[in-house]
């Protein structure tokens, strides 16, 4: 069963100027149609709305189908109305509470602020929401926070390492004052322990540990935001987080695995830096502070009563192999703080070489300071850790 379209005939109160020979061409070629077969199908030619009768426009307007078609239409504007006011609600939340975050990370509170950020972490995830995690400013915060945390704590440290040093009679307040060290140096620690989960988590999100780390987190790939990508800023937040651990672990003679380990974390956290610098859409690139910081974790072994006695030798070539890489990078030009650290950490070493290694640098540094770069005049202080060292190699 087939359909012929009908004869279309054009309504004369639509033309200007009443029926003319475009309109009769345009009429013989619809009317021409009429001899093709086509598919069944159901024509339903109306006038216009507005060539119709009023009672026409009522039946039309009051009939079941439109009435269907306006509830449908309706509701479907209800819920539409419902999800966009439900979705400027969760961005207004997410928005406050990142906003508490930040307000609680630089007043000091970072133990509200983390709350909050991991609340937000576990709300995204069990609703399936990638913009419901924190921001990147959220995460800024805690961590700078963490490290204020840290330094607030090492200054406490050293004030009560100069009253035992003033007060060498008074047993007692030495004793205290030592196991409260100790506390504190744990605690820094737990602050750098704290920063490396937050960057870890960052890259989770943002799928950077999809293609560069062996680690793998809980976080699916449908809840991946790149805009939490870390910048160069926050890696060396945690690497400057466990110099700190290290650095007064040495200092109040406190050792722990993870302390022993943090200088490792923090190298781990610059070959990372060092590989993402490769891809120039990532933004991170390793400093010379970035060096520097580890270079001073790695020194940081082999000093302090409480050293290992291997780690005397090892902690200066660990660092100068840092020291090597910094001057592989064409971008970077070491500065006098990286010579003088060198020369100490060689200084305080057993190794045979360590003479050798420390005069090489120093007149490493001499021959910059001849060439024109004032910064790098050798000191006083740089010939004596010299001398000390060829006078232990004797």
């Amino acid at each position: 069963m087939t359909t012929r379209i009908p004869y279309i005939r054009w309504c004369g109160a639509v033309r200007c100027g009443g029926e003319s020979s475009l309109h009769k061409t345009v009429d013989r070629l619809v009317a021409g149609q009429s001899r093709v077969l086509t598919p069944s199908i159901s024509v339903a030619v109306t006038k216009p709305l507005h060539f119709q009768s009023d009672v026409q426009q009522r039946r039309f307007f009051t009939s079941p189908a439109v009435n269907n078609y306006t509830k449908l239409l309706s509701d479907d504007l209800v819920v539409r109305s419902f999800s966009s006011t439900a979705g400027d609600v969760a961005t207004s939340k997410s928005a406050d509470t990142n906003q508490q975050i930040i307000s609680h990370a630089e007043s000091g509170d970072i133990t509200s602020a983390q709350e909050l950020l991991t609340q937000m972490h576990t709300d995204a995830i069990s609703q399936n929401g990638s913009d419901q995690f924190a921001d990147i400013d959220s995460y800024t915060a805690v961590m700078n926070g963490l490290i204020d945390q840290q330094k607030q704590l090492i200054s406490s440290i050293g004030e009560e390492m100069n009253e035992i040093a003033s007060d060498l009679n008074a047993t007692m307040p030495n004793r205290l004052s030592s196991e409260s060290n100790e506390k504190g140096t744990a605690k820094v620690m737990t602050l750098a322990e704290m920063a490396n989960d937050l960057l870890i988590q960052m890259e989770d999100i943002s799928g950077v540990s999809d293609r560069y780390s062996s680690m793998r987190g809980n976080v699916a790939y449908e809840l991946r935001n790149a805009n939490l990508l870390p910048t160069s800023h926050h890696y060396d937040l945690a690497i400057t987080s466990f110099v700190n651990a290290a650095t007064v672990a040495r200092d109040t003679n406190y050792s722990s695995p993870a302390t022993n380990n943090a200088p490792y974390v923090a190298q781990r956290w610059l070959q990372r830096m060092e590989t993402l610098a490769f891809d120039p859409y990532s933004g991170v690139s390793p400093s010379v502070d970035s060096y520097y910081h580890v270079m001073e974790a790695y020194a940081s072994l082999g000093n302090g009563a409480a050293a290992i006695p291997a780690n005397k030798n090892r902690a200066p070539i660990l660092a100068q192999a840092v020291y090597d890489k910094l001057k592989e990078n064409t971008n970077l030009i070491p500065t006098v703080r990286e010579h003088r650290l060198l020369i100490r950490a060689w200084s305080n070493s057993t190794c045979k070489e360590a003479a050798y290694k420390a005069m090489g640098l120093w007149m490493n540094m001499l021959r910059l300071f001849r060439a024109g770069d004032e910064e790098m005049e050798p000191r006083l202080e740089d010939g004596k850790m010299v001398l000390e060292a060829w006078s232990r190699a004797m």
